[in-house]
C-alpha cells in the first residue's frame, strides 16, 4: 500500500482504501462522528477538515484535549488530521485511545479509519482483522465491507473483493463507494 498524502477533496473518508490504493488523497472527514460542532470564526470543525485546513484543525484539537484529555472525539479529530498530515503512527496512537473512550456506537467509525491507518502504514493483515471483527458485530456496516472489498482485490482475490462489494451493494444499492472499488 501506498503512503497517505494530504486528503484535500471533499468525500468520505471511508474511502480512504480505494484511494490509498489507487495512490490518490483520502477525501473525507464524513465518517467521523463529530457530535458537538464548535463553531471557529465562521467555520465549523466539520469544515475545517473539509477544507483541508489539518493543521489547524491538529492545532485545536491538540489545545481541547489538554483541556480534556479524555475525549475521544476530539481523540479522533486529532487522528484523521494527523492521517492527513502523514503522521500515520500518531494517528494509530490517537486512534487506539479514541477506540478505548468513545461509546459503542462511535468507535466502530473510529476503527473503519483504524483499518485504514493500518493499511496506510503497511499493516494489511491487521487492517484486515479490525474490518472483520466490525463486520461481525455490525454486518450492515457498508464501509468496513468496502474496506475488506478492497484489501482482498488487492491482495489479488478478486472473488473475496467481488463478495464484500457486493454485499455492500445490497445493503446500499447507490453506494459510490462500492461502486468505484468494483470498478477497479
Amino acid at each position: 500500500m501506498t503512503a497517505y498524502k494530504t486528503f484535500r477533496h471533499p468525500g468520505w473518508l471511508a474511502l480512504g482504501f480505494l484511494l490509498l490504493s489507487c495512490g490518490l488523497p483520502l477525501r473525507s472527514a464524513q465518517a467521523i462522528p463529530i457530535t458537538i460542532e464548535p463553531i471557529f470564526g465562521e467555520l465549523t470543525l466539520r469544515q475545517l477538515l473539509q477544507q483541508g485546513e489539518f493543521v489547524r484543525v491538529r492545532g485545536i484539537a491538540e489545545a481541547r484535549l489538554r483541556e480534556t484529555p479524555d475525549d475521544g472525539e476530539m481523540l479522533a479529530v486529532l487522528a484523521y488530521a494527523e492521517a492527513a498530515l502523514g503522521d500515520l503512527e500518531s494517528a494509530r496512537q490517537s486512534l487506539e485511545r479514541a477506540i478505548e473512550l468513545s461509546p459503542p456506537e462511535a468507535a466502530d467509525d473510529q476503527r473503519v479509519l483504524l483499518a485504514e491507518v493500518l493499511a496506510g502504514l503497511g499493516e494489511t493483515e491487521a487492517a484486515e482483522r479490525v474490518l472483520i471483527a466490525i463486520t461481525e458485530r455490525a454486518p450492515r456496516n457498508t464501509r468496513a465491507l468496502i474496506g475488506l472489498g478492497i484489501l482482498n482485490s488487492r491482495a489479488g482475490d478478486a472473488a473475496g473483493a467481488g463478495n464484500y462489494l457486493n454485499r455492500a451493494l445490497q445493503i446500499d444499492p447507490e453506494s459510490t463507494g462500492a461502486l468505484m472499488a468494483l470498478f477497479q
